[in-house]
């Protein structure tokens, strides 16, 4: 039996890996080139159009990985359009958001009205917690900027 347990793990090594080294190594081979998206900048240039047409000191609720990062990205590397402020509404949902960026924004005139989002007004929040209808009306009255979204909201927002 042990014979032919070695002989087995020996073909298995010999033959099997290799085999799946090498079919690895074809498809990656066939599809690498159709898949290559490294110089596509599809998404740099939504962001640029995007940004473009905001008006100066805009404010925008950000949604989505894609609406977010490329915004992030496009201020932080490129330096483009550091006079618009973004709040990612993902997390917004965590309460180390605000604590983090309740100095910084408080200069631009934000207000955070609790300690975190607390999602749709229909559910029971905490006395920490606002919902958008509270953001909103704190921010939109006391600001001169304008404020967008960008990433959609959902049918409770």
């Amino acid at each position: 039996v042990c014979a032919v347990m070695k002989s087995i793990n020996l073909w298995k090594s010999t033959i099997i890996a290799p085999l799946i080294v090498a079919s690895t190594a074809v498809q990656v081979g066939v599809y690498y080139g159709p898949m290559d998206r490294s110089r596509s900048d599809l998404i740099v240039n939504y962001g640029k159009a995007f940004l473009e047409h905001m008006p100066r000191n805009s404010k925008i609720l950000v949604q989505g990985d894609i609406n977010c990062h490329v915004i992030r990205y496009l201020q932080a590397c490129e330096q483009m359009r550091p006079d618009i402020l973004y709040f990612d509404q993902v997390l917004m949902n965590f309460p180390w958001y605000e604590e983090k960026q309740a100095n910084i924004l408080k200069v631009q005139g934000v207000i955070f009205p609790g300690k975190m989002f607390g999602g749709p007004p229909v559910i029971k929040l905490e006395k920490h917690q606002y919902t958008w209808e509270k953001f909103l009306e704190v921010n939109v009255k006391k600001n001169k900027r304008e404020w967008f979204n960008c990433g959609g909201w959902h049918f409770y927002d």
